[in-house]
C-alpha cells in the first residue's frame, strides 16, 4: 500500500515540474520581426481611408454602399465584422436569407441565421438590404416535390412541356427544347 502511495506521489511531483518547468513569463516583442514579403508590398493600402468615406454625402446624401457578406462572418469572426461594419453603409447576407438555407427538406424553417445576422447589424448600426428570396438553384426539391406530388398538371401547359422535353431529349448535345411546333396556350 505505501509503495503505491509513494508511486503517484512522485508520479504527480513530476507532472507538476513538467508542466511548470515550461512557465514562460517574458514577453516576447514583436516590432523587430519584419513583415512576410506577401504581404509587405501590401502596406501602400494602409494610407487609404474608410471606403465609405469616399463617397460624397451632400451630393449623394440616400446613397448607401454595401457588401455581401456569409452571416458567420459578421458574427463569428472579428476581424470580418470590423472590415465590414467599418467600410460599409450597409449589409446583405450571403446565402443565409435564402430560401434553402431557411426551409429544410421537410418544411420546418430556421431564423437563426438570419436573427443572428439582423443582430450584429443592428449592433453595428448599419442597414440591412433583403437577398433573393426565391434562387433558381437554392431549393428544397424533396419538400417541394411532395407539395405537389398528388396535384395533377392539366391544359395547354402540361402540352408545352411535354413538348419541350420530348425535343430536350432529342438534341444531340442536350440542349433542346427550342421547339418549332405550333403550341396553343388556350
Amino acid at each position: 500500500m505505501k509503495l503505491k502511495t509513494y508511486r503517484l506521489a512522485a508520479l504527480m511531483a513530476v507532472a507538476a515540474l513538467a508542466v511548470t518547468a515550461c512557465t514562460d513569463d517574458e514577453i516576447i516583442d514583436f516590432q523587430g520581426i519584419a513583415q512576410p514579403q506577401n504581404i509587405a508590398h501590401y502596406g501602400y493600402l494602409d494610407d487609404y481611408g474608410l471606403l465609405k468615406d469616399y463617397i460624397n454625402r451632400s451630393a449623394y446624401p440616400d446613397f448607401k454602399l454595401g457588401a455581401a457578406i456569409a452571416a458567420g462572418d459578421l458574427t463569428g469572426s472579428d476581424l470580418v465584422r470590423r472590415k465590414a461594419t467599418r467600410n460599409f453603409d450597409e449589409l446583405t447576407a450571403g446565402n443565409e436569407m435564402k430560401y434553402a438555407s431557411i426551409v429544410n427538406n421537410k418544411g420546418a424553417m430556421d431564423f437563426s441565421q438570419v436573427t443572428a445576422f439582423v443582430n450584429a447589424a443592428q449592433d453595428a448600426n448599419m442597414s440591412i438590404f433583403g437577398h433573393t428570396l426565391a434562387w433558381h438553384s437554392q431549393q428544397q426539391p424533396s419538400y417541394l416535390n411532395g407539395l405537389i406530388a398528388d396535384k395533377k398538371i392539366e391544359g395547354a401547359a402540361t402540352e408545352a412541356v411535354t413538348l419541350w422535353l420530348e425535343d430536350f431529349a432529342a438534341a444531340p448535345n442536350g440542349w433542346g427544347g427550342s421547339s418549332s411546333r405550333s403550341i396553343n396556350p388556350t
